[in-house]
């Protein structure tokens, strides 16, 4: 069995990842400390322990899903990395590793080439020096003999698929790093509609993903207060649930959301986004359109059941399986990392 290492800290990302690529053959091991403590050495960015993901409410890791050490960087057959800075400094310090590594890019955005304000160049995401496997659907557009897209798969689906309670409880919105996406200026006027917020850096603070579910099948609603995602677990999991997703104008152009975001599976709010994922942010429109949607909610019970079933159907035909995507997928690991 081959090995792939995955530089990513995220409980959901990592077991989506797990479900893929054990398919195509691998064992799936995740950065050990003594890794992270190596690549952060030879200067990598972002790079951040598993267990770090507990504290802000992820659920543990999938048992099976160990920890890879130096020595498995010397025989492992794939290593995925979240940041396209850090290719490069993986290639330099694990040779071997040059036609072995993927940007496994998880923001879902517009790839760019950023260069900070103090010079220090974080790499072109449209070139990364290796394939992209990655559920930023912009990546269809250049290179897509080297690239593979796709909506991820979410393995803890099943936590989802109780019915909803019908008590209609506050909406929500679950946003780690709440003043980083867009609407911060926003936010108090958010609150005062009576919409909770949860994640690290918001009013309620950080919830236990264990919650999310009862929090999904019983309130009216989730506000996403998001300009980009990718793919987002928190609209994943409002959608398997079958709870009214509210979700910007900006974030769907931006993401390339379309094929499951549109009048028929949500309550949009802002002005559109142009075709790059720029514009007008319209804050005034945004608040005008969320106190809407929360109106419109509460008196048409029926019509928001209908919004999320035609979500939940479009979701679960364009999510990753195993038996319509699995196939082409291995092909394409073994074609592109013989």
């Amino acid at each position: 069995m081959k090995l792939a290492i995955l530089q990513m800290a995220d409980t959901p990302h990592v077991e989506s990842s797990a479900v893929m690529l054990r398919y195509a053959g691998h064992k799936v091991r995740v950065c050990s400390r003594q890794l992270c403590d190596e690549l952060r050495r030879i200067g990598c960015d972002q790079v951040v322990h598993i267990s770090t993901a507990r504290s802000y409410g992820c659920d543990p890791l999938d048992q099976s899903i160990g920890e890879a050490t130096l020595a498995d960087m010397e025989r492992c057959d794939l290593f995925a990395d979240i940041k396209v800075n850090n290719i490069a400094l993986v290639k330099e310090r694990w040779p071997r590793l040059r036609d072995r590594i993927c940007f496994w890019r998880l923001n879902g955005g517009r790839p760019e080439h950023v260069i900070r304000k103090d010079g220090t160049d974080c790499g072109d995401e449209w070139f990364p020096g290796c394939p992209a496997i990655t559920a930023n659907l912009w990546y269809n557009d250049r290179h897509q003999h080297e690239n593979y897209t796709f909506w991820p798969p979410y393995p803890r689906a099943a936590d989802f698929s109780q019915p909803r309670s019908g008590r209609n409880t506050d909406p929500f919105c679950l946003v780690h790093g709440l003043t980083g996406w867009g609407y911060n200026c926003i936010v108090p006027d958010i609150a005062k509609m009576g919409v909770k917020m949860y994640g690290a850096g918001t009013p309620s603070g950080i919830v236990q993903h264990a919650v999310v579910p009862e929090l999904v099948r019983s309130s009216l609603c989730m506000v996403h207060l998001k300009t980009t995602d990718c793919p987002g677990w928190a609209l994943y999991e409002a959608v398997l649930g079958r709870c009214p997703v509210v979700v910007s104008r900006m974030l769907v152009a931006r993401s390339r959301m379309e094929a499951l975001f549109d009048s028929h599976t949500c309550i949009m709010f802002g002005p559109p986004g142009t075709p790059d994922g720029s514009g007008d942010m319209g804050y005034e429109q945004c608040k005008d359109d969320i106190r809407s949607a929360l109106s419109f909610l509460r008196g048409n019970p029926s019509e928001a059941s209908a919004l999320t079933e035609e979500a939940h159907k479009r979701l679960n035909n364009l999510m990753w399986t195993p038996e319509r995507d699995g196939p082409a997928f291995k092909a394409y690991l073994e074609r592109t990392f013989p």
